[in-house]
């Protein structure tokens, strides 16, 4: 509470006796020391006397009066005796009036004394005068108590001080009214220029019009001082933070206003922040242009690589297919499979860049698990039985087959893992197993494709390293196996871009555990299951005969999640005793063709003829000795087989076959027409190629002339640019990198060119470079298509076929002019199927039998499917197809068959009855390439002709 302004009234002093007892009891001699005493009264932290010291002006009035009272009551006694009785009564009661008055101001007082006592914790004082020598007690107490106030605040304000100046930023703070209340030694240094401007009680305003007239530098003087001034007040008022520089160092500024009005700003110098960001800005453009290098070299370098190669293999191929003496044909075969293998290496090296570069991309598209792992351990199956290895697969019933992620690069790991263990393995088996890890949650779910050997084995202090580049178990598995040792480290930087991961278990001896974990995605539109699956199968009573427990044991289990009732025998001898002893026959017999001790074929020679049992009958074949093992079931009479390793739709499909034969027994279907060596199309197509290195425009010209197409050279992208608008081609094949004019500044021209002339020239880009992005380059620069050298010349085949698309020209008015989509496709192109063979022409025998074999049956189910329009079977068996004919390059069934499975999906069973026709047709001219295999395939049915 503040002290009150009027001091107290003059008549305390003018009473004698009380000036004296005042002066006596609380050593107050005169007004202006009472008005001190007040003060501090008021002045207390303690609210009792802060109020005693707005009643104790009142009290000593009260008290000032009673004495003036006394008086004038002495003079009425002592004139009492002169005065009346009446008067006397009267000058009592007056007298009786303002002694009670009195009382009660005494009362009021004793009762505010004896508070004040009690909150300080002291006891009254004893006698008549009681009350007046407690007040005098609190006074005394009050003083002390006051002079402990203020050296304490005098205290904390020295500490509040030093706390200020001991900060490491510069530090000032403005009242209400925007004057200077304090600010330390760093803010001053700051501002050294106007050090006299930062004195307690200065305005901000002027501080500021000092600041603008200092020799400071960095300060914006280009306006005048009143209104840099008030800018500068109105950025203060707004509060915040911001960044300025003074004498060439920065500074952030941070204004912040309090709820009492007071503003306090800080100063704090960043400049060392802002030099660690420029040299951090310096380092990252410098990273940057180290990265662009990298890429550009990475760039070049595949370019250069890839343009000689492709010379080597292309010109290479087309010699082998010249009459040649078996000489000259094995050393261009011996230089074919060389540049291959470079080829191979080559690609490693450019993927393990890429990925150190961050530049490899992963795709998501839609796929068929079990088809893709089938495709890809089909060509590893002949490099695994050679060996007298078992190559197995185990798919987990609860495995979704329907997925969405980048079966490309996935197919890239598994070769490598699959291969790298049948390398190593000497005896024993390679197994494939594929497990969920965890539940589907909602689409995703993640998958464990583990590959299990029982090979040589890695040391433990040798499996930290098989991961890293370049390396391999030891010197000595180099020298023995060979490879760049990048297999690994590709793999699990693929596994690491799709969000996997690859572990690792080996032990010496005892072979190795490799698994990868990848994340997937469900397809949101999936295949419908087999219709009728589980009435179709439960209840089947079906024998399995294999030596091999893994293989077994997985069969007998997906078997039984379809409701087969299984029998196993471990051995040819036990399968031999089940088939003789059982009262019932079985429904169906799987059975492997090379059981150590009595081979599935011998089994079955074992027992009494018996048709019935072979239809039944179904044949796992090695695939290193399918060829002799399809013509011993063909001796035998079985009409079913599986080449190993077996998938789960594979297993179901041939389970149908068998269940359909043992049924009805209808044969396949098979005949036969010419071959065409080179993909021929309908009509030659005039093509323009822009490419200006010699060797490629002498190989590309020679190719694009034996599939028949007339052919214009333009030696670079300008050169383009003029022919093409001397000349609308029907396609060019554009290289990228060439002198004078690139091919996508070539694109862009003509592009541009065409917004006038609105016609539209096809262009596919063809070029050595396959680095990330330069496919999105070539189609951001206007390009219709792409493929990359060396270039594979069914690849070009299709995307020149996907480019044209409806450009096809028409043959005549109301005719239907669009070709079939095998018209003009070879059978097989050889020479692309040797490449992929490394100049096998026994091996291609032994795989082109193994389709033959298989086409009949393949044939006869895609025309039950037309029948009952069963659009998924259909969709399966296409697939089949698909994988056998990409093997061996059967364009024509190849194509076919990526035709069927949309048509039938989109329900144009015309379209499909039409196709599957003209897969029987190509069926039978595949099968008249390779006569020596026909031996296996079912007798010729009259009812297919060409």
């Amino acid at each position: 509470m503040s002290m009150p302004d009027v001091a107290p009234p003059s008549p305390v002093f003018a009473n004698k006796r009380l000036a004296r007892q005042l002066r006596q009891a609380l050593r107050v001699d005169s007004p202006e020391a009472l008005q001190r005493l007040n003060a501090l009264l008021a002045a207390s932290p303690e609210p009792a006397l802060a109020e005693l010291a707005g009643r104790l002006p009142r009290l000593l009035e009260i008290v000032a009066d009673s004495y003036v009272q006394y008086d004038r009551d002495l003079d009425l006694r002592t004139r009492s005796l002169e005065l009346s009785s009446e008067e006397l009564l009267g000058v009592n009661e007056r007298l009786r009036q303002e002694g009670l008055s009195q009382q009660q101001v005494l009362t009021a007082l004793q009762e505010a004394t004896r508070e004040l006592m009690a909150d300080l914790g002291l006891k009254p004082q004893a006698g008549s005068n009681q009350d007046l020598l407690a007040l005098a007690q609190l006074t005394r107490i009050l003083i002390v108590q006051h002079k402990a106030a203020k050296e304490e605040v005098a205290r904390m304000q020295a500490r509040l001080v030093s706390a200020i100046e001991a900060l490491d930023v510069g530090f000032c703070m403005y009242d209400a009214e925007d004057r200077l209340v304090i600010c330390n030694e760093r803010y001053r240094t700051i501002y050294a220029g106007v050090r006299e401007a930062l004195v307690p009680g200065t305005p901000a305003k002027d501080f500021l019009r000092a600041l603008y007239r200092s020799s400071i530098q960095d300060i914006e003087r280009d306006r005048p001082e009143d209104q840099w001034v008030e800018t500068r007040q109105a950025r203060r008022a707004h509060g915040g933070v911001r960044e300025i520089m003074l004498d060439g160092r920065w500074y952030r500024l941070d204004d912040t206003h309090t709820t009492e009005g007071l503003t306090v700003s800080l100063r704090t110098d960043i400049t060392a922040i802002k030099q660690l960001n420029q040299r951090l800005t310096l380092a990252r453009d410098a990273a940057e242009a180290a990265n662009r290098a990298k890429s550009t070299f990475l760039a070049n370098m595949s370019h250069e690589i890839r343009t000689p190669l492709n010379g080597i293999v292309g010109m290479t191929a087309l010699a082998l297919d010249t009459p040649l003496d078996p000489e000259q044909g094995e050393y261009l075969q011996i230089v074919k499979s060389s540049a291959d293998a470079l080829l191979v290496i080559v690609n490693d090296i450019l993927d393990f860049s890429k990925m150190e570069a961050g530049m490899m991309a992963i795709e998501r598209v839609a796929f068929s698990l079990q088809g893709l792992i089938a495709d890809c351990l089909k060509p590893l199956a002949v490099r695994a039985f050679d060996k007298q290895l078992e190559l197995l697969v185990r798919i987990a019933p609860d495995v979704p087959d329907a997925l969405v992620g980048d079966p490309g690069r996935l197919r890239q790991i598994l070769t490598n893992l699959v291969g790298n263990a049948i390398k190593f393995t000497e005896q024993g088996e390679v197994c494939v197993e594929v497990s969920l890890n965890g539940a589907v949650q909602g689409l995703n779910l993640t998958l464990d494709i583990q590959v299990r050997d029982t090979g040589i084995g890695i040391a433990l202090e040798q499996q930290a390293e098989v991961f890293d580049a370049f390396s391999q178990a030891d010197a000595t598995v180099t020298r023995r196996f060979g490879g760049t040792g990048l297999g690994l480290a590709i793999a699990r930087g693929l596994a690491h871009l799709m969000g996997g991961q690859i572990a690792m278990t080996s032990e010496v001896g005892q072979g190795s555990r490799f698994v990868l974990t990848v994340p997937m995605t469900l397809q949101t539109v999936r295949p419908s299951a087999p219709p009728s699956l589980g009435q179709a199968l439960t209840g089947l009573r079906v024998l399995v005969a294999d030596d091999n427990a893994t293989q077994r044991d997985w069969i007998a289990q997906l078997l039984g999640t379809w409701g087969v009732d299984v029998a196993l025998a471990d051995s040819g001898h036990r399968a031999l005793g089940l088939l003789n002893s059982t009262a019932q026959p079985f429904d169906a017999v799987v059975m492997d063709a090379r059981m150590p001790d009595l081979s599935g074929f011998a089994v079955l020679q074992s027992l009494p003829a018996s048709e019935a049992l072979l239809r039944r009958t179904l044949m796992l074949l090695p695939a290193n000795e399918w060829h002799s093992g399809v013509a011993r079931c063909s001796e035998l009479g079985v009409n079913t087989y599986l080449v190993k390793p077996v998938s789960p739709s594979d297993l179901l499909d041939a389970l149908q076959k068998v269940l359909a034969a043992a049924s009805d027994g209808e044969p396949g279907h098979s005949s036969a027409v010419c071959q065409t060596p080179f993909p021929v199309h309908a009509h030659a197509l005039d093509i323009l190629l822009v490419e200006d290195n010699p060797v490629n425009q002498k190989l590309a010209t020679r190719v694009l002339e034996r599939m028949g197409h007339r052919i214009s050279l333009a030696i670079d992208g300008a050169e383009a640019v003029r022919m093409t608008a001397e000349h609308l081609y029907e396609i060019v094949l554009m290289d990228v990198q060439m002198p004078v004019m690139d091919g996508l500044d070539a694109t862009r021209a003509i592009r541009q060119r065409e917004m006038q002339t609105k016609r539209h020239q096809k262009i596919l880009a063809m070029t050595a470079n396959a680095m990330r992005g330069d496919r999105d380059r070539c189609l951001e620069a206007g390009m219709d298509g792409y493929v990359s050298k060396p270039v594979d010349r069914q690849e070009l085949v299709a995307e020149i076929e996907r480019v044209l698309g409806s450009a096809l020209p028409v043959m005549g008015d109301g005719v239907d002019a669009s070709p079939m989509a095998d018209e003009g496709l070879p059978d097989i192109d050889m020479n692309d199927s040797l490449e992929r063979l490394e100049g096998d022409r026994e091996l291609l025998a032994e795989l082109a039998g193994m389709v033959i074999a298989e086409m009949p049956q393949l044939v006869t189910d895609m025309r039950r499917a037309v029948g009952a329009q069963d659009a998924d079977t259909l969709r399966r068996r296409a697939h089949s197809m698909v994988g056998m004919a990409a093997t061996l390059s059967a364009v024509a069934l190849e194509t076919l068959g990526r035709r069927l499975g949309p048509a039938a999906v989109a329900g144009d069973w015309a379209q499909v009855d039409q196709l599957v026709e003209r897969v029987a047709v190509r069926e039978k001219a595949f099968a008249a390439l390779f006569p020596v295999a026909t031996i296996a395939s079912d007798p010729p049915s009259t009812e297919d002709t060409p």
